[in-house]
């Protein structure tokens, strides 16, 4: 299971000066996601940290973001499988998958022989959620509103986009 959201979508609809709407927007899109994978990346991002996985895998997310012809899609989330767990949480009572969390033990240091006890904790207790999916939206929109901005002042074209 991943999470992920379109941020925007949309068709460039001007029939003169296609390509420089295309190359603006392609040129927002590269540099929205270089930004975003500096601000997963930080120290101070909401977004949790123990093996990187998580931050990771919001690449993968990212690099369908493009522009086809006159239409274009951006999108941004996470695509490791733990992403819910991570922003939801886990009740109690199911026992999670003893080789991932034997993955993460080597992963962050701790001795693999305790990864029967980590799994027993998670059925007991359950894992306290670490929500960090709507900061990293939020993040994400204003970055791209930002550049979608700067490149069509670059471009010296007027436009609009209609986020999702």
């Amino acid at each position: 299971m991943s999470m992920q959201r379109t941020l925007a979508r949309g068709t460039i609809d001007v029939k003169t000066q296609k390509a420089l709407y295309q190359a603006a927007v392609r040129e927002a899109i590269s540099v929205f996601k270089r930004r975003m994978h500096n601000w997963i990346h930080a120290a101070t991002s909401p977004v949790p940290f123990a093996t990187g996985t998580l931050q990771d895998s919001s690449d993968e997310v990212m690099a369908r973001s493009n522009v086809i012809g006159s239409k274009f899609e951006v999108f941004i989330g996470y695509s490791a499988p733990h992403a819910p767990y991570v922003e939801e949480g886990r009740s109690p009572g199911s026992f999670p998958p003893i080789a991932d969390i034997l993955a993460w033990c080597i992963t962050v240091g701790i001795p693999p022989s305790a990864a029967e006890s980590v799994a027993w904790k998670i059925y007991h207790y359950g894992i306290a959620p670490q929500p960090f999916f709507n900061a990293t939206i939020g993040y994400a929109r204003n970055v791209l509103t930002q550049e979608l901005n700067r490149s069509l002042i670059k471009f010296k074209l007027l436009g609009s986009v209609t986020q999702g």
